[in-house]
């Protein structure tokens, strides 16, 4: 799994009580997939299966940042049209 493409949101004290949820669900959700991934490092299982496995982490970990993404954009568009 490419620890690179693991970015970590902050909150704002400006931030809506949702995106704070947000932040605390993927950040949760990436400490899950990196004791999945450090645990797939301890077992002796055939290369194929790692590959598997780590290609299935590094999806989930796109699938996050799409949708952290898509939510922070959207929030910024209502904040910036005066809608919130």
């Amino acid at each position: 799994m490419s620890r690179a493409s693991l970015r970590v949101m902050t909150s704002t004290s400006t931030d809506s009580p949702e995106l704070v949820l947000l932040d605390q669900l993927v950040q949760d959700f990436q400490g899950v997939l990196l004791s999945i991934h450090a645990a797939c490092q301890k077992v002796d299982a055939p290369a194929e299966a790692r590959h598997a496995i780590d290609l299935s982490l590094d999806r989930a970990d796109q699938v996050l940042a799409k949708w952290r993404d898509r939510v922070r954009s959207s929030d910024d568009t209502e904040t910036s049209s005066g809608t919130r």
